[in-house]
């Protein structure tokens, strides 16, 4: 159906009528499928995290179902929500949603990649057991992607903000860019939630699709607190005399669940230096960080990161400054996707990683693998470094990279206060480095 009313607004709306494209599909079809009240509400969850799951009990609370969208190879991870829990959510009535595999933002990579994020996280979900019909742009929609997301066999795409109105359109007008409010942040009160629904309701209804990413106290300023969301769950319940409901986006878009599209394969295997920008020169998309590498804190650590001229070679060079440390790691990685910096590897081989760096921090070189679903993880480290007040040249060679598994990475890591300077990275295949 929403494709149908997309075509409509697009080729035949504008000689209809001056208005929108659900008017358009009533004059043409009559009603739609979707009786919805004056207002509808969904609550979406993204990223897969494991806080979230303390929702289900708050949902069957109040005998409302909510839409999360997950990345699939985050499922059984560290942090995440197991695949049994959201086989749980499901059965409940909730939906799970796709919210493509690694969480890039999707303008600063080719189709090749977007296609491999979206269609392979949609095929992985549906293996194992989810209707997946929906999707959720990770930094929001791009010029483009409708196109990728469509043919990936997505009903729809919501987008992340951006509403002009009190509410998104019932049927929204591009199902592949709905339009949220505001994402939800930990400083948010159950009144300013409220206040998102009163407006609707008072401007003739609408869809009021809510975005939240932790639940918790104070673990994020991306967060709400489970008190500030069962008191909203609670003073939702009541608006129903108001003719306000709760769905999900699948019971707002409908539609089939569509046969799954597997992505383009990953590159072939680079020879040499199998690393994009190893020199760290290159930043085209303008983000004040190298192209295809990205910082990274793991656990309980504090740092900042900056771009200097202080290079090894070239005119640029990385500089990380950790300024407090309990636990952890501060690292620079090479990107972790699906074969667009990723270089693509042999499971069986063993790769040498290098680096030059200098500073007042003691680094280890990290290697990290990719398995058969676009799940990224550690195969091994090395030692401490020495630490170097000018150049130094770091090595190590890593363990056998295991079946299954189909691409590998870098990380430079600092484990303590201190400063470190990172250039010219390197990783090669030990069967075809030269001697």
């Amino acid at each position: 159906m929403q494709l149908l009313y997309r075509a409509i607004r697009r080729f035949v709306g504008k000689a209809l009528c001056a208005c929108s494209a659900a008017t358009v599909v009533a004059l043409v079809l009559g009603p739609t499928a979707h009786a919805a009240s004056p207002t509808v509400v969904s609550l979406t969850f993204d990223d897969t995290l494991a806080n979230q799951y303390q929702t289900r009990s708050m949902l069957a609370a109040h005998g409302m179902h909510a839409t999360y969208y997950v990345n699939s190879p985050r499922i059984d991870a560290g942090g995440y929500m197991t695949k049994a829990q959201l086989l749980g959510l499901q059965s409940d009535g909730s939906e799970i949603a796709g919210h493509t595999a690694n969480h890039l933002d999707l303008s600063r990579v080719d189709v090749d990649e977007q296609k491999r994020q979206i269609c392979n996280d949609r095929s992985t979900l549906l293996s194992w057991g989810f209707a997946v019909s929906d999707f959720a742009y990770p930094f929001g929609e791009s010029p483009g992607l409708d196109q990728v997301v469509q043919g990936c066999g997505y009903n729809s795409a919501r987008d992340y903000g951006g509403l002009s109105g009190a509410a998104e359109t019932l049927p929204p007008t591009d199902p592949y860019g709905i339009k949220t409010v505001n994402g939800v942040v930990s400083s948010d009160s159950p009144g300013d939630l409220e206040n998102d629904v009163t407006r609707a309701e008072g401007a003739g209804g609408g869809w009021v699709i809510f975005v939240f990413h932790n639940v918790c106290d104070g673990c994020s300023t991306l967060a709400v607190s489970p008190s500030t969301l069962s008191s909203f769950l609670d003073w939702l319940a009541s608006r129903a005399s108001a003719g306000t409901s709760v769905e999900t986006v699948r019971q707002v878009i409908g539609g089939d669940v569509k046969p799954a599209v597997q992505g383009p394969p990953p590159p072939p295997v680079r020879s040499g230096n199998m690393l994009l920008n190893p020199s760290l020169e290159n930043d085209v998309d303008g983000n004040g960080f190298p192209d295809c590498w990205q910082p990274n804190s793991w656990r309980v650590n504090s740092s900042t990161w900056s771009r200097t001229t202080d290079a090894h070679t070239g005119s640029f060079a990385e500089r990380v400054n950790v300024t407090s440390y309990t636990s952890g790691a501060v690292r620079l990685l090479s990107q972790q996707d699906l074969g667009y910096c990723a270089p693509t590897a042999v499971a069986g081989h063993t790769y040498k990683l290098s680096a030059w760096y200098k500073g007042t921090a003691r680094p280890r070189l990290v290697a990290f693998v990719r398995n058969g679903v676009g799940a990224w993880s550690v195969l091994g480290q090395s030692d401490r470094l020495p630490k170097s007040a000018t150049w130094k040249h770091g090595t190590w060679t890593a363990s056998v990279l295991p079946t299954g598994d189909n691409g590998i990475g870098i990380g430079v890591a600092v484990e303590s206060v201190g400063s470190l300077t990172m250039d010219d990275l390197a990783v090669s295949d030990t069967a075809s480095a030269s001697p």
